[in-house]
Parts: structure tokens; C-alpha cells; sequence
């Protein structure tokens, strides 16, 4: 009776043991597949978000650019780009950049740049602003070098801006450049409004 009763309390604890390592098996697969879902579920949502944004960035830079490829090819304001008079300048591209201003108030910067990375014309001060030097690793310096366009996100003073840099030639000499920036505001926007 003895023998059995301890036979009978081993079984219920060998039971009681496999169970117990069962369960727990069970609740560790169930916590892996959870967090293997979440991954999946975060991965998925990052390329649907990273698709969006490129998507956005695109189509960004193919209708800001139309818009900076028109005063690119403005003759009149090459004309006065290319004689450095800052005031016949601004008063050339100020209703240009007006226009811009009330259709879109996210159309934040428009400058000119000479070949030298010194500003020629900041829009949004005025001529009578004081030259700014722009900064070795900016979109405008590597325009500069290179003469090619450049866009891309670009962090200064404090805010982040969404660039377009186009070369301006006139009568085949490399001018400097124009900067046309968007504040962050815009994309960020546009993205909340779609999640």
C-alpha cells in the first residue's frame, strides 16, 4: 500500500511535471509568435511608410522643380543675375516669389547663390540683407562644385528644409545657383494626413 501510494504520488508529479513544461513550452512559442507578428507587422508598416515617402519626395521634387526650372530659365532674371544688380533682382523675382508664397505658405526660401557660395539675394529678407556664406556640406556648395542640380533634406538653423538647387548659366557662364526650400512642414503634413 505503501509502494503504491508512492507510485501514485511520483505518477501525479511526473503528470503534473510534463504538463507543467508543456504549458510552459506552449505560452513560450505563443509570446515568440506574438513578438514575430509585432516584427513583421513594424517591418511592414516601415515599408509602407517608406514607400510613401518616396513616393511623396518624388512627386515633391518633380513639381517644385518645374517651378524653380521657371526661374531658372527666366531671361530677365538671369539678365540681372548675370549684371549682379541685387535690386533689379529682387524686383524681378519678388512677384515670382510672391505668386509662390500665397499659393503655398510652406514655400519658405528662395536664394541666389554666386559660383563662390556667397548669397547674392535671399528673397525673403531683401537686398539689403547681409551675405551669408553657405555652409561647405550644403546642397549649394556641391552644386557649386559640380554644376549639376541637387534635392534632398537639408538641417540649417535649427529647421529641416526639403532643398531643390539648380545651376544657372547665362550665355553658357555658370552664374551660381538658385535654392528653392520647403520647411519639413509640408512633408510631415502630408503624411499625417494619410496615417
Amino acid at each position: 500500500m505503501e509502494f503504491e501510494k508512492k507510485l501514485k504520488t511520483k505518477t501525479i508529479l511526473a503528470v503534473a511535471t510534463v504538463l507543467l513544461i508543456l504549458c510552459s513550452v506552449y505560452f513560450y512559442l505563443g509570446i515568440q509568435n506574438q513578438r514575430q507578428y509585432r516584427d513583421w507587422q513594424i517591418q511592414k508598416d516601415n515599408e509602407i511608410v517608406s514607400l510613401e515617402i518616396k513616393n511623396l519626395i518624388y512627386n515633391t521634387n518633380s513639381l517644385y522643380r518645374e517651378k524653380i526650372k521657371f526661374f531658372v530659365n527666366n531671361p530677365e532674371i538671369r539678365k540681372e543675375f548675370a549684371t549682379t544688380n541685387v535690386d533689379e533682382l529682387y524686383r524681378k523675382a519678388l512677384p515670382l516669389y510672391s505668386i509662390l508664397k500665397s499659393e503655398n505658405p510652406f514655400h519658405f526660401i528662395i536664394n541666389f547663390y554666386g559660383p563662390d557660395n556667397l548669397s547674392v539675394l535671399l528673397l525673403d529678407i531683401g537686398p539689403n540683407a547681409s551675405v551669408e556664406t553657405a555652409p561647405p556640406s550644403s546642397f549649394v556648395a556641391k552644386v557649386n562644385a559640380t554644376s549639376e542640380p541637387a534635392s534632398g533634406f537639408e538641417y540649417l538653423n535649427s529647421q529641416l528644409y526639403y532643398k531643390i538647387v539648380e545651376p544657372v548659366f547665362y550665355d553658357g557662364i555658370y552664374l551660381g545657383c538658385i535654392e528653392f526650400g520647403l520647411r519639413e512642414n509640408e512633408v510631415a503634413e502630408i503624411i499625417a494626413k494619410k496615417f
